[in-house]
């Protein structure tokens, strides 16, 4: 199985059309390896979202590049994507383990939202990885888990890949996540509202093989 990559793009529909998302994921997967997160709203159509993630695997041509769609296992195994990440709102990891061992195909992985230790310890059994937020502070998504927080998380997480979202927007933030722990980290506003999404993810990619 393909090593996660250490930087993680969360292609988020919620705010941004999907030609543009489908442009930036393009433009930075053409020189970078990346794991795409396709996050989108529960109601969003599984059809269209089903297309979407089919343009969204037809342009990732960085070989090591995965795609996982945010809590529709449905949709992930039918576009074929590399797994499906759970959040809060979604079916539970062991769930969602359950339903793509039973498809079959390319679809396995399992990636899970954490926000603390405890919630590290009860998911992390189930997934193969954890996304832990927010890592940094992010307007209305509750206090920061900062360096501490992350540490301990870390420590509940028994060996699995950690991912920190949340506030990360520079390569000295995202080095500071590596310190606290983290394998990886995710950006959203960082690739989803910069000018120029290559430059930026860029240099956080370099900080993270540095």
């Amino acid at each position: 199985m393909t090593e996660w990559p250490r930087l993680w793009l969360c292609a988020d529909l919620h705010e941004h059309g999907a030609d543009d998302v489908l442009a930036r994921v393009r433009a930075v997967v053409s020189v970078v390896r990346a794991c795409v997160w396709l996050r989108s709203p529960l109601e969003f159509p599984a059809a269209e979202l089903t297309r979407i993630a089919l343009r969204l695997r037809a342009v990732m041509a960085t070989p090591g590049s995965l795609l996982l769609v945010g809590d529709r296992a449905d949709v992930a195994i039918a576009a074929g994507a590399d797994g499906v990440h759970t959040g809060s709102r979604g079916l539970r990891p062991g769930s969602v383990r359950a339903l793509l061992e039973q498809a079959g195909g390319p679809c396995q992985r399992v990636s899970s939202a954490a926000h603390d230790e405890a919630e590290a310890a009860r998911y992390g059994t189930d997934c193969d990885a954890l996304v832990v937020s927010p890592f940094r502070a992010v307007p209305g998504k509750g206090p920061a888990l900062s360096a501490a927080g992350m540490q301990r998380v870390r420590r509940a997480a028994a060996g699995k890949f950690v991912v920190a979202l949340g506030g990360v927007g520079s390569a000295v933030e995202a080095r500071e996540a590596l310190r606290c722990g983290a394998n990886a980290v995710a950006l959203r506003r960082a690739f989803l509202d910069a000018g120029d999404p290559v430059a930026a993810c860029t240099a956080i990619a370099l900080a993270l093989d540095s």
